[in-house]
């Protein structure tokens, strides 16, 4: 599942993230990379909102649709 297709309050796992390697790079320097939990906080209208390692990052959705997550 994509990350901009979760509901907010889900705690997701991430599984890959698609897209160049610089978007790879940045996402990864946010603590953004496959392995890692963190939960949507927001996901109703703007950027997606997401907590992981207890920072809040927010995540435009053409980014956010690169993300490919599994629900926990």
């Amino acid at each position: 599942m994509r990350l901009d297709r979760v509901k907010e309050g889900t705690k997701v796992q991430i599984i890959s993230i698609g897209g160049g390697k610089g978007v790879r790079r940045r996402l990864t320097e946010l603590g953004i990379f496959p392995g890692e939990y963190g939960t949507v906080e927001k996901n109703s209208f703007g950027p997606i909102l997401l907590r992981i390692n207890g920072n809040n990052i927010a995540l435009g959705r053409g980014i956010a649709a690169k993300i490919e997550v599994k629900v926990e």
